[in-house]
């Protein structure tokens, strides 16, 4: 009796042991694509960044998550040039002689449609996010590396700016940032809660450099 008690008890201990097969943890990829498709990411969680070329050269990326599927478009010198939501939220920037950078679009939040327009003072971003020079072509692997290089580089400095554009117009905070974490922190919450599709073009950029793209190299 106490034999066949003890073999089932040794038989649990042993597959205990030997750990029970687990689903596989989804990690990030990239599929290289051919022609006018440079390629697809998928990040951990599942989200996916269709990344190919558009018209004038024009690098577009076509992604979904949890802001739905949010397309964004980057020019030949890396910067950010436009992008759309799900819901019709979209902004357009246009990059001056001197530096600065006019914001505009819509923001469509809790069934309210709310244009806004700003300028981005010039000096205020990092000469990546600004200056020509890059020439990227959005057909060529490598020089589509290089440009979301760029564009990811600044992207961090550029979303500040324009969260500081939609306190003004949107929130009406008159200062962002104040330098006061218990003052700045909610205004910046409230910002993203009317422009979560910069939020799913942050996470573009955060997965970016985790990739090791061999076209990259």
């Amino acid at each position: 009796m106490l034999r066949s008690t003890l073999i089932p008890i040794v038989l649990l201990s042993t597959l205990l042991l030997a750990g029970c097969p687990t689903a596989s943890t989804p990690t990030a990829g990239f599929t290289a694509g051919s022609g006018e498709t440079f390629g697809v990411a998928t990040s951990a969680d599942g989200g996916t960044f269709d990344i190919k070329s558009a018209s004038q050269g024009r690098i577009r990326v076509v992604s979904n998550g949890p802001a739905g599927e949010v397309v964004f478009e980057i020019d030949t010198d890396g910067r950010l040039v436009a992008a759309e939501g799900p819901s019709g939220t979209n902004f357009e920037l246009t990059y001056n002689d001197d530096g600065s950078v006019f914001v505009s679009g819509t923001v469509v939040f809790r069934g309210e449609t709310e244009p806004f327009a700003g300028t981005i003072p010039a000096g205020a971003l990092t000469a990546a996010a600004t200056t020509k020079g890059l020439t990227a072509q959005g057909s060529d692997p490598f020089t589509v590396c290089v440009a979301i290089n760029a564009f990811c580089g600044a992207f961090d400095a550029l979303l500040d700016e324009i969260i500081g554009i939609v306190a003004l117009e949107l929130l009406g905070v008159d200062v962002y940032p104040t330098g006061f974490p218990l003052i700045d922190d909610p205004v910046r919450e409230q910002a993203l809660e009317r422009v979560p599709i910069l939020l799913q073009v942050q996470g573009f950029c955060t997965l970016w450099p985790l990739l090791n793209i061999e076209a990259c190299q």
